[in-house]
């Protein structure tokens, strides 16, 4: 009788084992490769950044052309990878930075004139081109020559560069003045055709977050806070051409609202024009600007770029034991953890590493925030009282936006300070909750619900809500607005009356609010800093430290990815684009409690 031939099950059994063990290895493989990639970028990293110290000239020209997006303070970014996509990668550029370097050149003898082109510099917003300028003014005073240049001026890069001796431009440029604009998306169209329900509750008469999801224009309300926002900057705007340019606020405005196209245009030159109205010095191409500058100052001038000049200008040779410590808390407050945006974990972290700390003996809280999430805002103010407990002074400085959840976490500050043109206030909150019952149920899903509670299931988007429901939430979103102002009353020695006047969710400028008790004073963060040194009992000589953004391995990996996301989206994949934008105004909305206090009119533009 044959023997019974058992090979076909050794060899189904010798597959699998054999395939777990491919499996193993390219398991193995990909991993040894991903830390050698790693390894590789990490290596060519360090390269990248050690360059050696380029001696700066005796005779330069300092070229002061920063590229990248201007923020408060720098978040962590690969160098390799803003080599490669450069500023569309996002790339950052602290206005701190900036600063020192032009107040280092103040005082550089052998820098002998400054050329400004902020052309490659995005998202300066109002307060920051106003330090900026301020910057360039002392320049002027320590006897610099400056000069600027552009291809072409958008209104903003203009801004910075009016100040200059001479504004210099391309023969073949132009210059337009854009002005103001406030601008909302609206979803309601599009949350019909979807058949969703969005049930909002709010506190404040100006508390206009809540129009996009609940409109399709702009509400009176809206358009009375924004018209009063936009004229009062655009007269800022006018004041400062007139000054800078020695402009009639007629011939400004003739030249900034006027039409340069069609049949009415005065010429078709628009650079020409621009030189004619007495907005641009000279037309210069720029292969030009070394000969025009080596004729004027008969020296054999060098340049030197502003990449190349800041090691110098942030050589830090201060060891003085007084350290005031600065906290930038920038971006919509979320509850998710980012590597782009300041985060509850992060910044409480923070904040309680600065308490538990003997190295800091004051903090200024830099806020440039339109808030976001009511539960976040409120973990951040309680960790800042609890470095208060300290007993060490605190003072908050406000950026271009300190409103709503941005002004709530910086209550506990023994002071105030902010910009002429910071927007703070939006003292409201709103609840937002939408319903997709309606929208399943014209795809032919269905819930059906059994509860022993009428606020069962009270925040499932899918279960429409019992009317005790939406009294709950309405209690809700009074509570925390009754908070909200009695924290506002009990930090700025206000009655709780006088708040609700001012309150309402109505967004103010910086220097209303020192009229109406919202802020100290009016300042720029120099001197919120000496203000917490002096407050500390400083002598003269401190040191400021900014305390680096603390983010983990995973948020920083996602972070590149994220950014890859859009140069791709920005550059190659319009419809991304369009939808990254969308949702990024929606990306605040992530709060437990769908409770926030965030600031809808604080996204104006000055492109």
């Amino acid at each position: 009788m044959p023997t019974q031939d058992t090979r076909p099950n050794r060899s189904l059994a010798t597959r699998i084992l054999r395939g777990i063990a491919r499996a193993f290895t390219f398991v193995r493989n990909f991993i040894l490769n991903v830390l050698f990639i790693l390894i590789f970028f990490a290596v060519l990293t360090a390269l990248i950044r050690s360059d050696d110290l380029e001696a700066i000239p005796h005779e330069a020209v300092l070229v002061f052309d920063p590229a990248g997006i201007l923020v408060e303070q720098k978040t962590y970014r690969d160098p390799l990878f803003d080599t490669v996509f450069g500023a569309s990668g996002g790339s950052q550029i602290s206005i701190t930075d900036m600063l020192d370097a032009l107040d280092f050149a103040a005082n550089d003898e052998r820098v002998k004139l400054v050329i400004l082109d902020f052309s490659r510099l995005y998202g300066v917003d109002f307060a920051e081109v106003e330090r900026i300028q301020e910057a360039v003014l002392r320049l002027k005073d320590a006897g610099k020559e400056i000069w600027s240049f552009a291809n072409s001026y958008s209104q903003g890069t203009y801004l910075l560069s009016a100040a200059a001796d001479e504004v210099l431009m391309d023969p073949m440029g132009d210059l337009i003045f854009s002005g103001v604009t406030a601008s909302t998306t609206y979803y309601k169209g599009l949350l019909d055709k979807l058949n969703v329900n969005v049930d909002v509750y709010h506190e404040g008469e100006y508390k206009t977050a809540i129009e996009p999801f609940i409109r399709s224009q702009m509400s009176d309300e809206a358009r009375e806070v924004n018209a009063n926002l936009l004229g009062t900057y655009w007269d800022r705007i006018t004041q400062q051409m007139t000054s800078y340019r020695n402009l009639t606020e007629t011939e400004f405005a003739s030249y900034a609202t006027s039409v340069h196209v069609g049949d009415t245009a005065p010429t078709s030159n628009l650079a020409q024009l621009a030189v004619e109205r007495g907005f641009i010095d000279e037309l210069v191409p720029r292969t030009f600007l070394k000969q025009r500058y080596q004729a004027k100052f008969e020296h054999n001038l060098r340049e030197i770029s502003f990449r190349k000049y800041l090691p110098h200008a942030l050589a830090d040779t201060n060891a003085s034991q007084n350290v005031v410590a600065v906290l930038v808390l920038e971006g919509e407050i979320l509850g998710l953890e980012s590597a782009i945006t300041g985060n509850r974990s992060s910044w409480v972290q923070q904040i309680d590493r600065i308490t538990k700390s003997d190295e800091y003996q004051a903090l200024v809280l830099r806020v440039n925030s339109p808030g976001g999430s009511v539960t976040e805002s409120e973990e951040i103010r309680r960790a800042l009282e609890r470095y208060k407990e300290t007993n060490r002074p605190l003072v908050a400085s406000f950026a271009g936006t300190a409103a709503s959840g941005g002004y709530w976490i910086s209550l506990p500050a023994d002071l105030i300070y902010a910009a002429p043109m910071t927007l703070t206030g939006s003292i409201g909150v709103f609840g937002l909750y939408p319903n997709l019952e309606n929208a399943l149920n014209s795809i032919g899903i269905t819930n059906d619900v059994m509860r022993t509670s009428p606020y069962g299931l009270a925040n499932d988007p899918m279960v429409a809500a019992t009317p005790e429901t939406h009294a709950l939430r309405k209690l809700r979103v009074q509570r925390y607005y009754d908070y909200f102002v009695n924290l506002v009353a009990n930090a700025r020695n206000l009655s709780v009356e006088q708040v609700h006047q001012l309150a309402q969710g109505r967004v103010w400028l910086g220097v209303e609010s020192t009229e109406i008790g919202l802020v100290d004073a009016i300042g720029e963060i120099e001197i919120a800093v000496a203000k917490a040194a002096e407050l500390a009992d400083f002598a003269d000589r401190y040191r400021v430290e900014y305390i680096s953004p603390e983010s983990s391995f995973r948020a920083t990996f996602f972070d590149v990815g994220s950014r890859l996301k859009h140069y791709l989206a920005a550059n190659l994949l319009p419809a991304e684009w369009i939808r990254s934008r969308t949702l990024e105004n929606l990306r605040f909305l992530r709060d437990p409690a769908d409770i926030y206090a965030h600031c809808a009119n604080c996204k104006l533009t000055i492109r």
